[in-house]
């Protein structure tokens, strides 16, 4: 088994950077594309590899590559005079791969899927080529894969009308009838040798073409705005993956993970973060940086405003000089842009002041995740919650006892009706509204005037304590009770249809934001939530239970057939929206936050099933009111604006949800 990559591409949409460096070589999370791909082939022990480059480009490449990879790693560099398409580049490579079979990457794609499965399915007898797909929510921009009966039946490029939602991505193996197959193809309406052609002339000739299903987030790093994407996910997977390492030349500075610091970097008087990546031999003082990539031997002093969505070349130099001089000077090359504020309002303090944010409903499933999450982040955080009695005191009393001593931590235990919210709100830069009795089955009847009292009346109050004060976001959460029964994805101007008592409460909350947006200007942003899931759910919600009594083998209650669906969401993914929300959110904007894919009831437990290595005992019962039907979030509004792209699976985090709950 070889190996080959595709690194040949001009990169054009990443200019100017590109004019310097191929597309592969630049970095994401300090470290180059094309080496994430190298790591995947390496891992599956493959170690003669071809790369597919323009011929002047490969002093570069071996440059590069050799600080990576020792003399068990074979490079072979195969050089593509013309771009005509992947199957082109692919047929450059023909005496290279000779007759073996091969993986083939492209250079500038990002698959945090490890590539195992993908081999196993390959090596099934009978195999001629398996390739990687993804669900997306843009089908007409990909090469799109119909499938029934678990089988591919057709593959077509970037169809007018797409017959699924599954793409197939950056990750193929094939044998060698691949080139026999590209030999046949003609080239598409746009003059390029389609992979996908080359591949449906398989299907069409009775080669067996299987594929894997993959939930991960994928990237290509076509252009500035992918690139910074690419770098958030995969600074946030590093993240979760260890703890940053700050060193000396780190100085009185406020570090906001996910922040990768390269090699001999000099840091002071910083704010950096969140996703953050420098290179090495940089110096950064006195400014704030965040969501920007800054490659190595830049430097940065003494910025005036924040700087944000950025990226800055090798030997880039910023710096203001002088406090009375006002003229702009600058060196920029071809296809540059640089947008700077209308005013410099922002000072040295404020550069190194931490920021300071309010959570209601601190002690809950979600608020206490973020309060933590927020803490780690270098927050002052102060915390509200009444602990109403919807469930187990002592439950919250464990969220809250991971932070209750921390140093930038405030406790409040009182209920939002009841307190001045004016003189706290004076003291906060933001607000995250998490408080709010929660349920759709206990919403009915006597229990009805609770609701409004505190997810109401609380709101509005809360709201009118931020008119009055210098809150700079105020994040709402809200929650995909307010739509009822969706049928097929959802975008955020479905007209809402609340199902439940607690639903209506929900969107007379969102009405509130909303209001005092459009006549206040305060600068609110709602998220609705769906059916969110992890460590800390509450113990009523149907995952908490059901794993709980699949592992203690005892019955579960299900209502009604089973076949209702849910788009179920992970807890961090949650926590990651928020935080997008408050850098990137448009005041008086609602988005849509899910896990993208939505899963009938039976079938999540089928799947807890084969988490926990337990059977479920079933006890069917009536459908209860307020129950919908069907949920199923479009998050394109989200990923669009927000960069929100969920990073777990509901497998995975199923996995993470299991572990917490044996560990109580």
């Amino acid at each position: 088994m070889k190996g080959l990559i595709l690194a040949a591409g001009k990169g054009k949409r990443l200019r100017p950077f590109s004019f310097s460096k191929p597309k592969p070589l630049l970095p994401v999370a300090n470290q180059p594309v094309i080496l994430y791909g190298i790591d995947h082939l390496v891992h599956l022990g493959i170690s003669e590899i071809g790369i597919v480059i323009q011929e002047e480009q490969k002093e570069i490449f071996k440059t590069t590559l050799k600080r990576k990879y020792d003399k068990n790693i074979n490079i072979t560099y195969i050089y593509q005079k013309e771009q005509k398409g992947i199957s082109h580049a692919v047929q450059q490579a023909e005496s290279f791969i000779n007759n073996d079979s091969f993986v083939l990457l492209l250079g500038d794609n990002l698959i945090c899927e490890p590539l195992n499965l993908l081999m196993e399915e390959f090596n099934k007898e009978g195999v001629h080529s398996t390739v990687l797909v993804t669900e997306v929510n843009k089908p007409k921009d990909y090469g799109i894969a119909e499938i029934i009966n678990n089988k591919i039946i057709h593959i077509e490029e970037k169809p007018a009308n797409p017959k699924s939602n599954l793409a197939v991505i950056g990750a193929y193996i094939f044998d060698s009838n691949i080139f026999k197959a590209i030999q046949s193809i003609a080239p598409s309406s746009r003059g390029e040798y389609e992979i996908t052609d080359a591949i449906q002339w398989l299907i069409d000739h009775d080669y067996h073409v299987n594929y894997i299903k993959t939930d991960q987030p994928t990237s290509d790093v076509g252009n500035v705005e992918r690139w910074l994407e690419a770098n958030r996910w995969m600074l946030q997977r590093h993240s979760e993956e260890g703890e940053l390492d700050l060193n000396e030349n780190v100085q009185n500075s406020l570090i906001i993970p996910p922040v990768k610091i390269g090699d001999e970097c000099r840091i002071k008087d910083a704010v950096l973060g969140p996703y953050v990546s420098i290179g090495s031999n940089t110096t950064i003082e006195k400014c704030s940086i965040k969501n920007s990539i800054i490659l190595k031997d830049s430097k940065i002093k003494n910025i005036p405003f924040d700087i944000s969505d950025s990226i800055f070349g090798e030997e880039t130099r910023l710096e203001k000089k002088g406090k009375s001089d006002s003229t702009f000077r600058g060196i920029l090359g071809d296809q540059s842009s640089i947008l700077l504020p209308s005013s410099s309002l922002a000072t040295e303090k404020d550069h190194r002041e931490k920021r300071r944010a309010l959570v209601t409903g601190c002690a809950g499933f979600i608020g206490s995740t973020l309060t933590e999450h927020l803490l780690k982040q270098g927050y002052v955080v102060t915390g509200v919650d009444c602990f109403t009695n919807n469930y187990d005191q002592s439950i919250k009393q464990h969220n809250i006892s991971r932070f209750k001593h921390d140093k930038n931590f405030k406790w409040i235990e009182e209920n939002l009706v009841d307190i001045d919210l004016k003189d706290l709100i004076k003291k906060q830069d933001y607000v995250f509204h998490q408080a709010a009795l929660p349920g759709v089955r206990k919403s009915w009847g006597d229990e009805f005037f609770e609701y409004v009292n505190l997810n109401i009346y609380a709101t509005q109050k809360l709201l009118e304590a931020v008119r009055d004060s210098e809150v700079k976001k105020m994040i709402y959460a809200s929650s995909s009770s307010i739509y009822g029964t969706m049928n097929g994805p959802t975008l955020e101007d479905k007209i809402p249809a609340p199902f439940s008592p607690y639903g209506v409460t929900k969107l007379s909350a969102e009405h509130l934001c909303q209001l005092y947006y459009r006549n206040y200007g305060i600068p609110v942003v709602s998220l609705r939530y769906f059916t969110v899931f992890g460590p800390r759910q509450r113990p009523d919600m149907a995952i908490h239970r059901f794993i709980k009594n699949i592992i203690e083998e005892k019955p579960i209650t299900v209502y009604g057939q089973g076949n209702q669906t849910r788009d179920f969401t992970y807890i961090s993914d949650v926590i990651d929206a928020n935080m997008r929300a408050l850098e990137l959110g448009g005041p008086g904007e609602v988005y849509n936050v899910g896990g993208g894919t939505k899963i009938a009831l039976l079938d999540l437990i089928e799947m807890i099933e084969r988490v926990t290595g337990k059977k479920a005992k079933i006890v069917f019962n009536s459908k209860q009111p307020g129950d919908a039907e069907h949920t199923w979030a479009d998050i394109t509004k989200a990923q669009n604006e927000l960069q929100y792209n969920p990073a777990y699976s509901l497998e995975k985090g199923l996995y993470k949800q299991l572990s917490h709950i044996r560990s109580l």
